[in-house]
């Protein structure tokens, strides 16, 4: 439960494919005063910097290292920005599950898309991680292919879009709405 602030806090989802924008935005969000939740920037605390050495056996400490900051930020009345491409419902639902049970406000925040292409270009040209073009533009392809379009039945209070940067305009998916459009977008036979 928050201990200074009157409002309560926000766990605000960031969903986007690698190198839209939502590292960029997290870095202001900060110095505003939120918390920021980086699987990323996890693995490089734990590995002295070095992203090649993530290892997926591993990967339990890294969520439960995530766990607890966005618990224990909630807790002390933080907002907290989940910087990650959040493609799925399932990769979502657990930043969601936990802020619900602290009774936080949840905002899915959506970056705009180009090609798997551009996107590797700006994440090799931004930070590779050691890797090539051909890598990422295979890990954005994976991404794209499981992408689930948010809903606020999934628990949201609300969903807002980025445009051009900073400009952020509030979106109102209603759930049924959501499914009629999905169901049209591809017909049941």
């Amino acid at each position: 439960m928050p201990t200074e602030q009157s409002q309560r806090p926000t766990v605000e989802l960031l969903i986007g494919p690698i190198a839209s924008g939502k590292s960029t935005y997290s870095k202001r969000r900060a110095t505003e005063g939120a918390i920021i939740v980086n699987d990323d920037a996890i693995v490089m605390a734990l590995h002295a910097d070095q992203y090649n050495l993530y290892n997926i056996n591993l990967k339990p400490l890294y969520k439960a290292i995530e766990n607890s900051i966005l618990q224990m930020a909630i807790m002390l009345g933080k907002d907290v920005i989940i910087d990650r491409p959040n493609y799925s419902k399932a990769m979502r639902s657990r930043y969601i599950s936990i802020a619900r049970s602290l009774d936080a406000a949840i905002k899915f925040t959506v970056f705009p898309a180009a090609t798997p292409e551009e996107h590797a270009r700006r994440r090799t040209h931004s930070d590779s991680r050691g890797y090539g073009i051909e890598y990422w533009v295979k890990v954005c392809k994976h991404h794209m292919s499981l992408y689930e379009t948010p809903v606020l039945s999934e628990g949201a209070d609300s969903i807002w879009e980025m445009r051009n940067g900073s400009d952020m305009q509030s979106i109102s998916y209603e759930p049924h709405l959501a499914e009629q459009i999905q169901s049209t977008e591809s017909p049941k036979r």
